[in-house]
């Protein structure tokens, strides 16, 4: 019998879903973002935390190099990966634990003469007019609000740790075969 992390490999998939939610129209809005952000967030972290509260329980070679794997990232005091360590799993404790919003939305509607941004803090300034620019009625932009990922699009990032956490439970499957 091969060894699986089936139980992580639903929540990523779950996960697949919520990114995919993310990127296709209509973008969604405002305290819609926010509950998908969340819910796809708390679910990148929970499919790890699957992993070892399920799938390791389940068959003692996940077990075994689950925590070869735990013990090679550092464990609780480690620092790198940064995918890891700053965005999956600080930034869904900051979210889920302490209710400190880490990434948001902002819309961008040009007004004659110029354009106005309303940000997630709601408050709205005014960009002078750029005659050279395209007329855009409408822009949605993403973005995390500080730490190791500053001004990166949040989606990607969901789509770079997908990724990430992929590539690891390939490794912890083939360790434990």
């Amino acid at each position: 019998m091969v060894a699986k992390a089936e139980r992580a490999r639903q929540m990523l998939e779950w996960c697949r879903a919520g990114h995919a939610r993310m990127m296709q129209p209509p973008l969604p809005m405002s305290g819609d973002w926010m509950i998908l952000w969340a819910g796809t967030l708390g679910l990148l972290r929970g499919s790890l935390y699957a992993l070892k509260d399920v799938d390791a329980k389940r068959d003692p070679k996940i077990k075994a190099a689950q925590e070869r794997w735990w013990a090679e990232l550092g464990g609780k005091k480690g620092t790198s990966p940064p995918i890891f360590y700053s965005f999956i799993d600080n930034d869904r404790h900051q979210l889920l634990h302490m209710g400190e919003i880490t990434a948001g939305q902002s819309f961008t509607a040009n007004i004659y003469p110029g354009r106005i941004v309303i940000g997630n803090n709601r408050r709205m300034r005014p960009l002078p007019p750029n005659p050279a620019a395209p007329a855009k009625f409408n822009e949605i932009g993403y973005a995390m609000f500080g730490g190791h990922y500053q001004g990166h699009d949040p989606r990607n990032l969901v789509a770079d740790a997908i990724a990430w956490i992929e590539q690891q439970l390939d490794q912890i499957e083939q360790d434990a075969a």
